[in-house]
């Protein structure tokens, strides 16, 4: 195999030739001149051959002179250019003339400085024939392909001739007539003198390589093959993706040919695909080998890039403390060695890899390698800078847009950190950080509730930019939109997707992934179903796995901790909560975990029938939710807040706050999240509905909207097909709505939990009288009575006392014996105890008096004294809050 000759090669020595004799029209200058310098630029006639099969490029050599010159004029009548192009390919007639045609060719060349100086000292006629300048384009490469022709062996000549011959026989049937005659049914001069039937058999035996289709051998060089390799490499980093199958087989062949190819790039190759491909061992020998290839050749420069590799391969397979040493040589080395480039992107690796794994970074930590986030940020940022490291940069304002999200910063500072990634990659035609952009930009939209907009981003990335990144990052978003199939119960499509993308060929840490999030959706559908014991498999199978980030992690802990709150573990759920909140780091904190965890909490009270203990939690979760504009997490915790107050009675505060939330929770997209909140609704609906005395329109109009939030809470429920929640709304409510109007905050509050031993003397502690457990009043319903005992609480006369927003009280008289006027009751009292009261009507219970403020003991004194009534003291019941 040639280092730089080639029969493309040869093609373009005519090309060069046709274009130095000049013996065409102006018309054909610019596009022989465009032909040929297409097919010299290095980089891209490698682009255009590594995505073709191989003998592509000769073929195209040729097509392209026939499309380019063909119908282009020359100064011979009925000849194009293409016609001078072909007769010189064919003018070649053996391998000696191949030998005359390379040596000539230096004619056409501009004489040296000294040829010249002596030309004149000797008065010689300089010769005008001479046309390409020796430092030109075309000039050099004349000059190149001569020097780089007498270097090859008598067998690398043969082979470049007969690729040559096999180069130009797709154009003899392009040929004229009278071209044709001239070769007289031969290939090669030197056979025309031996006879008619001697040429034909001799021709059959040297030419027999011309009915097998070319080789890469002779077409391509070692230049191309080390370019091509370049290509691979570049690309399996810069996508994280593995060798494809077809190129792997001919990367193979390549290399048992026993070509001289460049040993640290095979090594490297070999590295590349073991490591994605998880294999531990190989990928350590390869690496290795690329080591001592460095090592013997006594070449450093790529001494920093191994290690920086070791490092990356030892984190990848969770052996933090061997990669931290590794880094450090890393950054050591490229300092020593100046190594900008290889320095900025250690450091940057050493920061993303302390924000995964804060506890493994400390030593690196007291070292002052490391300072705080921001200033490795701000380090970052000067650094690209002055090394021009646009992808450095681009990846610095990412990650400062994601930390400002996560510490709960200024929403504008992220977006416009992603408006100056956005402006860079324009700017610098990056278009490998299209994948991190959208995701960062996905999260930040989904976090400020405008799901709508999050999924369009992920659709225009899988429509417009499906290879703008890394083969992890673009799964990465797409399982972001998987999930947002699975929070609206589209199940059987988000498995389709995440099924599509755990395609054959992907690395291991991708298949990984796509297990997970597999699991993920199967876990939500299970766990909606009820099937306990296929999401504990399914737990058990995720939790085996220690290779998950981070929030990958967390991820997986709230789905448990929502598993133990289902089957009604609450201790188990609580004690994994503080677990998870303990665990919590400054290096990994995210305001998302912290509102999580508080509504996970506040939850667990909830279902214990004790939501008073987590308004505290409910609060500061939504005041950092609020803060940080997480307005999901605000949402669930407004809903939240409102259990709790209509657990205090107060309805109508309920109600409003859910009103409120509710459009913005309807353009988003979870639907789980929406049947909770209806179904909130609906028991606010009905407290209210419980409170509005004799007004029946208005208890009416609750009721009716009650039953409308129960309806849509039903049809988000079976959206995501929960079956426990479907049943669990839809029996009570429907219940309580079936009863009498006066029992609806009766049947509401008679909604108690199973019991709980765990939580029995915490129960007990809360029945004192205090302002956080105040339960309004209802003046229509029987109290302290025993069941069966209705007529005899008919002689009792109540005397009770309600607060109201925590500072107005009310005195209410209830049950006193029909022979009394209550008017003239109510005159008296109102005369003696200057106070202000009126008597409430009511279908069942008749004549209520209330009374402005706290009057129970004077009331009590007015109903026994011989001066008011002088009733039975037994007959009069005072009760406290």
């Amino acid at each position: 195999m040639s280092r730089y000759m080639t029969p493309a090669k040869v093609g373009l020595l005519c090309l060069v030739k046709v274009y130095a004799e000049d013996n065409f029209t102006k018309a054909a200058v610019v596009p022989l001149l465009s032909l040929i310098m297409e097919n010299l630029l290095p980089l891209e006639a490698t682009l255009q051959s590594s995505g073709q099969k191989a003998g592509s490029t000769s073929t195209t050599l040729m097509s392209q002179a026939e499309r380019a010159l063909g119908k282009i004029p020359s100064k011979y009548a009925n000849r194009s250019v293409y016609d001078l192009f072909l007769a010189e390919a064919w003018g070649l007639a053996c391998l000696d003339s191949l030998d005359d045609f390379i040596e000539n060719m230096s004619l056409l060349v501009e004489k040296t400085r000294e040829e010249l100086i002596f030309e004149r000292d000797n008065q010689i006629q300089p010769d005008r024939s001479r046309r390409l300048g020796r430092n030109f384009p075309l000039g050099a490469f004349v000059r190149k392909a001569q020097l780089e022709y007498s270097k090859l062996q008598f067998q690398e000549t043969a082979e470049l001739f007969r690729g040559f011959q096999q180069l130009r026989l797709s154009t003899l049937q392009t040929m004229t007539n009278e071209q044709r005659k001239t070769l007289q049914g031969c290939l090669d001069v030197d056979i025309l003198g031996v006879g008619p039937e001697l040429s034909k058999k001799l021709s059959a035996v040297a030419f027999r390589h011309l009915e097998s289709p070319s080789s890469e051998e002779s077409v391509l060089n070692g230049i191309d093959f080390e370019r091509l390799f370049e290509f691979q490499v570049s690309q399996m980093q810069s996508n994280g993706s593995r060798l494809p199958d077809a190129m792997r087989k001919q990367f193979k062949s390549i290399i048992e040919t026993g070509r001289r190819l460049p040993s640290n790039l095979i090594h490297y190759i070999k590295f590349l695909d073991s490591w994605r491909a998880g294999d531990y061992s190989s990928s350590f020998n390869h690496l290795h080998r690329y080591f001592d290839f460095t090592m013997q050749k006594r070449d450093r420069s790529f001494y920093q890039y191994a290690l920086l590799n070791l490092a990356i391969l030892q984190a990848e397979f969770n052996c933090h403390s061997e990669a931290v040493s590794a880094i450090q040589e890393t950054i050591s080395t490229a300092r020593e060695l100046h190594d900008m480039d290889c320095l900025n992107f250690a450091m940057s690796w050493l920061y993303h890899f302390s924000k995964t794994f804060p506890d493994d970074i400390q030593e690196v930590r007291e070292t002052g390698m490391l300072g705080s986030e921001k200033e490795n940020i701000a380090f970052l940022h000067a650094k690209a800078r002055e090394s021009e490291s646009w992808s450095l940069l681009a990846t610095s304002y990412l990650s400062e847009g994601k930390l400002m999200l996560q510490n709960g910063d200024s929403f504008a500072a992220a977006f416009e950190a992603l408006a100056k990634v956005s402006n860079l990659c324009m700017k610098k035609g990056l278009d490998k950080t299209f994948a991190t952009q959208t995701m960062l930009y996905v999260t930040a939209l989904d976090r400020s509730g405008v799901s709508h907009l999050s999924w369009l981003g992920c659709e225009v990335f899988e429509t417009c930019y499906p290879d703008g990144g890394s083969v992890e990052d673009a799964q990465q978003l797409l399982y972001k939109k998987a999930l947002m199939l699975v929070s609206q119960g589209d199940y059987e499509t988000a498995l389709d997707l995440s099924k599509r993308l755990c395609r054959e060929g992907l690395p291991l840490k991708c298949q990984q992934q796509a297990h997970m999030f597999e699991g993920i959706a199967k876990f939500d559908y299970f766990l909606h179903q009820n099937q306990f014991t296929k999401c504990e498999h399914i737990l058990d199978e995720l939790k085996a796995s220690a290779v998950w980030r981070p929030d990958e992690t967390f991820m997986i802990n709230i789905r448990e901790i929502g598993f133990f709150i289902r089957k009604g573990q609450y201790d188990a759920a609580l004690d994994l909560i503080e677990q998870c909140a303990a665990s919590t780091r400054q290096e990994t904190f995210d305001v998302v975990m912290q509102v999580k965890l508080l509504n996970l909490k506040a939850l667990v009270f909830e279902k214990l029938r004790q939501p008073e203990r987590g308004f505290s939690l409910v609060m500061r979760a939504a005041s950092v939710a609020f803060r940080s504009r997480f307005l999901p997490g605000l949402w669930e915790a407004m809903g939240l807040l409102s259990s709790v107050l209509m657990s205090f009675r107060e309805f109508r505060a309920a109600v409003d706050i859910l009103e409120s939330i509710m459009p913005q929770i309807l353009a988003y997209n979870d639907s789980e999240l929406k049947a909770r909140t209806f179904s909130l609704l609906a028991d606010g609906n009905m407290g209210l509905a419980g409170q509005a005395g004799s007004d029946r329109h208005l208890r009416d109009t609750f009721l009716e909207d009650a039953l409308d939030s129960i309806e849509e809470s039903l049809l988000y429920y079976d959206a995501v097909e929960d079956i426990h929640r479907h049943n669990t709304t839809a029996s009570p409510s429907q219940h309580t709505l079936l009863t009498s109007p006066q029992q609806a905050q009766l049947s509401y509050s008679s909604r108690s939990p199973p019991y709980n031993p765990t939580l029995k003397s915490v129960s007990e502690k809360n029945e004192f009288m205090s302002i956080e457990n105040l339960k309004t009043f209802d003046p229509f319903a029987e109290a302290d009575e025993e069941p069966g005992d209705s007529k005899q609480t008919q002689n009792y006369i109540h005397i009770r006392i309600q607060q109201r927003n925590g500072r107005k009280t009310l005195t209410t008289v209830q049950g006193l014996p029909k022979k009394f006027d209550q008017k003239k009751i109510l005159k008296v009292i109102k005369k003696k105890f200057a106070c202000n009261g009126t008597i409430v009507n009511d279908t069942e219970m008749g004549e209520v008096i209330q009374l402005q403020g706290d009057q129970r003991k004077d009331v009590q004194e007015f109903l026994v004294d011989k001066d008011g009534l002088s009733l039975d003291a037994k007959t009069i019941k005072v009760h406290g809050f």
